[in-house]
Protein backbone atom coordinates (compact mmCIF):
# COMPACT_ATOMS: atom_id res chain seq x y z
CA UNK A 1 0.00 0.00 0.00
CA UNK A 2 1.22 3.19 -1.15
CA UNK A 3 0.00 6.25 0.79
CA UNK A 4 -0.12 10.00 -0.67
CA UNK A 5 1.71 12.47 1.17
CA UNK A 6 -1.25 14.68 0.69
CA UNK A 7 -3.57 12.66 2.59
CA UNK A 8 -0.87 12.03 5.38
CA UNK A 9 -1.82 13.14 9.16
CA UNK A 10 1.11 15.78 8.96
CA UNK A 11 0.44 17.48 5.79
CA UNK A 12 -3.56 17.68 6.76
CA UNK A 13 -2.09 19.31 10.14
CA UNK A 14 -0.17 21.99 8.41
CA UNK A 15 -2.69 22.69 5.80
CA UNK A 16 -5.50 23.06 8.93
CA UNK A 17 -2.49 25.01 10.87
CA UNK A 18 -1.72 27.08 7.66
CA UNK A 19 -5.27 28.35 7.60
CA UNK A 20 -6.02 29.13 11.18
CA UNK A 21 -3.17 31.39 10.81
CA UNK A 22 -4.38 32.94 7.88
CA UNK A 23 -7.86 33.68 9.86
CA UNK A 24 -6.28 34.90 12.76
CA UNK A 25 -4.03 37.45 11.11
CA UNK A 26 -6.95 38.32 8.38
CA UNK A 27 -9.48 39.16 12.05
CA UNK A 28 -6.21 40.78 13.64
CA UNK A 29 -6.19 43.02 10.41
CA UNK A 30 -9.86 43.91 9.96
CA UNK A 31 -10.45 44.47 14.33
CA UNK A 32 -7.30 47.40 14.48
CA UNK A 33 -8.05 50.63 14.53
CA UNK A 34 -7.67 52.83 11.07
CA UNK A 35 -4.43 54.72 11.00
CA UNK A 36 -4.37 58.22 12.36
CA UNK A 37 -4.24 59.64 8.53
CA UNK A 38 -7.75 58.37 8.12
CA UNK A 39 -9.18 59.59 11.22
CA UNK A 40 -12.34 61.15 10.47
CA UNK A 41 -13.36 65.25 10.00
CA UNK A 42 -14.39 66.89 12.82
CA UNK A 43 -17.79 68.40 12.80
CA UNK A 44 -18.16 71.67 12.00
CA UNK A 45 -18.70 73.82 14.89
CA UNK A 46 -21.90 75.07 13.57
CA UNK A 47 -24.75 72.89 12.31
CA UNK A 48 -26.04 74.46 8.61
CA UNK A 49 -29.23 72.36 9.95
CA UNK A 50 -32.34 73.30 9.13
CA UNK A 51 -35.75 72.67 10.41
CA UNK A 52 -39.31 72.07 9.46
CA UNK A 53 -42.40 71.29 11.08
CA UNK A 54 -44.71 68.79 9.51
CA UNK A 55 -47.32 67.20 11.42
CA UNK A 56 -46.10 67.60 14.75
CA UNK A 57 -42.72 65.99 13.52
CA UNK A 58 -39.58 68.37 12.67
CA UNK A 59 -36.83 67.26 10.01
CA UNK A 60 -33.26 68.22 11.63
CA UNK A 61 -30.73 68.01 8.85
CA UNK A 62 -26.82 67.69 8.98
CA UNK A 63 -26.53 66.30 12.62
CA UNK A 64 -23.02 65.41 12.52
CA UNK A 65 -23.08 61.87 14.36
CA UNK A 66 -21.09 62.25 17.75
CA UNK A 67 -22.02 59.08 19.76
CA UNK A 68 -25.15 57.34 20.90
CA UNK A 69 -25.75 54.89 23.98
CA UNK A 70 -27.98 52.59 25.41
CA UNK A 71 -29.46 53.18 28.99
CA UNK A 72 -31.60 50.85 31.27
CA UNK A 73 -32.35 52.87 34.42
CA UNK A 74 -34.87 53.82 36.72
CA UNK A 75 -36.56 56.57 34.35
CA UNK A 76 -36.62 54.04 31.04
CA UNK A 77 -35.13 51.91 28.76
CA UNK A 78 -33.74 53.93 25.75
CA UNK A 79 -30.87 54.48 23.04
CA UNK A 80 -30.12 57.81 22.20
CA UNK A 81 -27.87 59.92 19.26
CA UNK A 82 -25.91 62.29 20.30
CA UNK A 83 -25.04 65.41 17.91
CA UNK A 84 -22.16 67.60 17.43
CA UNK A 85 -24.06 70.68 17.45
CA UNK A 86 -27.79 71.53 18.99
CA UNK A 87 -30.70 71.88 16.57
CA UNK A 88 -30.67 75.78 15.30
CA UNK A 89 -31.93 77.52 17.42
CA UNK A 90 -32.74 75.54 20.59
CA UNK A 91 -30.12 73.51 23.14
CA UNK A 92 -31.11 69.71 21.73
CA UNK A 93 -28.32 67.43 20.95
CA UNK A 94 -29.82 64.11 22.16
CA UNK A 95 -32.39 62.38 20.32
CA UNK A 96 -34.22 58.92 21.85
CA UNK A 97 -35.92 56.10 20.93
CA UNK A 98 -37.66 53.97 24.07
CA UNK A 99 -36.09 50.21 23.83
CA UNK A 100 -39.91 48.90 25.93
CA UNK A 101 -40.51 48.29 29.35
CA UNK A 102 -40.57 44.74 31.79
CA UNK A 103 -40.81 42.19 28.73
CA UNK A 104 -42.52 44.47 26.13
CA UNK A 105 -39.71 45.43 23.38
CA UNK A 106 -39.48 48.33 20.58
CA UNK A 107 -39.49 46.25 17.46
CA UNK A 108 -37.88 48.86 15.86
CA UNK A 109 -35.30 49.67 18.18
CA UNK A 110 -32.53 47.54 16.95
CA UNK A 111 -32.88 49.46 13.44
CA UNK A 112 -32.20 52.68 15.25
CA UNK A 113 -28.99 51.82 16.89
CA UNK A 114 -27.72 50.22 14.18
CA UNK A 115 -27.97 53.52 12.15
CA UNK A 116 -26.51 55.15 15.30
CA UNK A 117 -23.70 52.59 14.85
CA UNK A 118 -23.29 53.22 11.42
CA UNK A 119 -23.59 57.05 11.17
CA UNK A 120 -21.18 57.16 14.16
CA UNK A 121 -18.86 54.37 12.72
CA UNK A 122 -18.64 56.12 9.63
CA UNK A 123 -18.44 59.88 10.70
CA UNK A 124 -21.70 60.37 9.11
CA UNK A 125 -24.04 63.21 9.17
CA UNK A 126 -27.95 61.75 9.67
CA UNK A 127 -31.19 63.41 8.84
CA UNK A 128 -33.87 63.31 11.87
CA UNK A 129 -37.18 63.12 11.93
CA UNK A 130 -38.46 63.82 16.51
CA UNK A 131 -41.33 64.76 18.02
CA UNK A 132 -41.32 68.66 18.88
CA UNK A 133 -43.30 68.30 22.14
CA UNK A 134 -40.80 68.70 24.65
CA UNK A 135 -42.83 67.16 27.46
CA UNK A 136 -42.88 63.63 25.31
CA UNK A 137 -39.17 62.24 26.59
CA UNK A 138 -38.99 62.31 30.02
CA UNK A 139 -41.52 59.30 30.49
CA UNK A 140 -38.24 57.49 29.26
CA UNK A 141 -35.27 59.19 30.94
CA UNK A 142 -34.88 62.25 27.85
CA UNK A 143 -34.45 65.76 28.69
CA UNK A 144 -37.19 68.00 28.17
CA UNK A 145 -34.45 70.93 27.75
CA UNK A 146 -31.79 68.93 25.57
CA UNK A 147 -33.56 65.72 23.98
CA UNK A 148 -36.42 64.40 22.01
CA UNK A 149 -38.44 61.63 21.07
CA UNK A 150 -36.63 60.03 17.69
CA UNK A 151 -39.26 58.97 15.27
CA UNK A 152 -37.10 58.66 11.98
CA UNK A 153 -33.46 58.70 10.75
CA UNK A 154 -31.62 58.64 7.49
CA UNK A 155 -27.48 58.00 7.49
CA UNK A 156 -26.33 60.85 5.16
CA UNK A 157 -23.21 61.21 2.53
Amino acid sequence: MSSSRFHSPAFRGLVFSTVCVVVMVFGLLTALPAPAAAEQAQPPAESDSQVEAVDGISQYNSCFAAGYAVYNGPMGRRIHLRCGAAAPGTSIVYFAVAIGQGTLANPVADYFLTAFDTAVANGKTVWLWYETDPGSGPKIGCGASDCRILRGIEVRN
